[in-house]
């Protein structure tokens, strides 16, 4: 059901100290009615004993709102910092 449903979960990570969630995409017709939510859930509780979760994604309101809502903190705030090089 679901796979009709969102566009991708990308993982990556070693499954003992890290893991990184790259995208999680819901077609927009599906948007808003907690699927998304269902999927980040499904990931954090199967990775519940990995300490690093990490992800970079693009900067908006709503975005920043649902991983916030997710538990995630955003670099750009406490003692936490996050570097990229973009090509």
């Amino acid at each position: 059901m679901f796979s009709e449903i969102y566009k991708n979960t990308h993982k990556q990570g070693d499954g003992l100290t890290i893991i990184y969630i790259q995208d999680i995409l819901v077609l927009n017709a599906y948007q808003n009615q907690g699927i998304a939510t269902q999927l980040m859930q499904q990931i954090l509780k199967k990775y519940k004993t990995i300490r690093q979760k990490l992800l970079l994604t693009e900067e908006a309101p709503n975005i920043r709102h649902f991983y916030e809502n997710n538990g995630f903190q955003s670099c750009d705030k406490g003692a936490l910092v996050a570097f990229a090089k973009l090509n």
